[in-house]
């Protein structure tokens, strides 16, 4: 090749991936509104596709009732998608309809000005009733699929609140704020700080991960609050899932000395 070579090719798409359907849970819808869409992910459900799956996503499910998302944002894979949930953790999402909120929601969250709850049981008790998880984060180099948090700065820097709602004999419910949005940041600060999430399959020990019958994380993000364009403060919430409800409901009989 020279300089002022011309070249020229003809880029084939790679065929649209068929999404596999009616395999996956559907989300609910918490509220309408004409610039946001609030929705209730389930756990299970993947917020986006990714190269390594075909099955149907949050936005796949979106996209069939509200058609103006597949235009919003820079990725095209990931539309109108300005933060995400694992896919073992439900709750609340924020979904904008328009461009301005688009690019809104997106400040907002880069600047963390967006204030997230969670819900959290974990096995154990802190040793406080409220307190701040400081770890660093950084990949794990042993297991690539999980994050590792280190007692030094080495890693992204990251901070999890956590408050104390109600104790049982072996468990914890806890109240979750983090105020930095690191990969699996709750699940990584929550094992490491001796208190992991009871359901949790990546970051808990195999021998105690189900002993309460949890098919998921019982982590889910209960609320979420924040100033819009016009300095509104909106807030939204979600009830805990089903299956987080029922395995509480068992822990309060027992507690009281009930049976199952």
């Amino acid at each position: 090749m020279r300089a002022g070579d011309t070249i020229s090719f003809i880029a084939k798409k790679p065929p649209a991936k068929k999404r596999q359907q009616n395999t996956v849970p559907q989300a609910s819808i918490i509220s309408e509104e004409r610039d946001l869409v609030v929705v209730n992910k389930p756990a299970g459900l993947l917020v986006h596709p990714t190269e390594t799956s075909e099955e149907e996503t949050l936005v796949d499910q979106l996209i069939v009732k509200y058609s103006e998302l597949a235009s919003l944002g820079e990725d095209p894979a990931r539309p109108a998608i300005v933060h995400r949930l694992d896919r073992d953790v439900g709750g609340i999402i924020l979904v904008p309809r328009t461009w301005e909120m688009y690019e809104h929601l997106k400040d907002l969250f880069k600047t963390r000005n967006i204030e997230k709850k969670y819900t959290a049981l974990v096995h154990g008790h802190p040793n406080s009733e409220e307190g701040d998880i400081t770890f660093s984060i950084s990949r794990s180099k042993r297991r690539p699929r999980r994050m590792a948090a280190l007692p030094d700065a080495t890693g992204k820097a990251a901070v999890t609140s956590y408050e104390v709602i109600e104790t049982f004999p072996q468990n914890t419910l806890l109240l979750i704020k983090p105020k930095t949005g690191r990969m699996h940041q709750i699940r990584v600060h929550l094992h490491a700080f001796g208190l992991p999430i009871v359901g949790d399959p990546l970051y808990h020990a195999r021998k105690r991960r189900n002993e309460l019958g949890a098919a998921h994380p019982l982590l889910t993000a209960t609320s979420i609050s924040f100033q819009d364009i016009t300095g509104k403060l909106r807030s939204y919430s979600a009830p805990l899932p089903d299956e987080f409800s029922r395995i509480l409901g068992s822990l309060r009989k027992i507690r009281m000395g009930q049976p199952r």
